[in-house]
């Protein structure tokens, strides 16, 4: 009986220590989880003027410690710099939505999955408003341009 007992206990703490330990090696994880991108545009949102999103896709951690995060202004303002001294270490996504737009399954690059970390840069031009989220850790993404600000949430 002992044994029996034994046995089942043992089954039970590896199936638990199991579920666990994929748990936390999934917070830990090195590569994007990005699988979808989503943007709404509010009507009004930013007066109706131009909003640019960015999202930036980093393959290499040299890149990715030197350079990001860098600031939502900062990244608009030497956008090319970053472009032309890192080609084959990043791509980005650019879109620039129209009022009352929704943009569904956004084109994603290839190697998604390789990069070490994915940015979202948005700015709201004429309000000069800059905004960033980091993205790396989810995988259906919503970002929705308000008339506040936007709001970058998992779906």
């Amino acid at each position: 009986m002992q044994k029996k007992l034994f046995l089942v206990c043992f089954l039970m703490v590896a199936l638990c220590g199991c579920s666990t330990m994929s748990g936390v090696v999934g917070i830990f994880k090195s590569s994007s989880q990005v699988k979808s991108i989503k943007i709404v545009r509010e009507d009004g949102a930013n007066n109706n003027q131009y909003i640019l999103v960015d999202v930036v896709f980093v393959y290499d951690k040299d890149v990715e410690s030197s350079m990001l995060p860098v600031k939502a202004k900062d990244w608009f303002l030497q956008k090319d710099t970053y472009l032309s001294m890192s080609r084959k270490k990043l791509e980005v996504v650019f879109h620039q939505p129209v009022p009352l737009g929704i943009l569904d399954d956004i084109k994603l690059p290839k190697k998604k999955k390789k990069s070490k970390r994915v940015m979202v840069y948005i700015a709201y031009y004429g309000n000069k408003k800059y905004f960033q989220e980091d993205i790396t850790h989810m995988k259906h993404i919503q970002i929705d341009l308000a008339l506040g600000d936007p709001v970058v949430k998992e779906i």
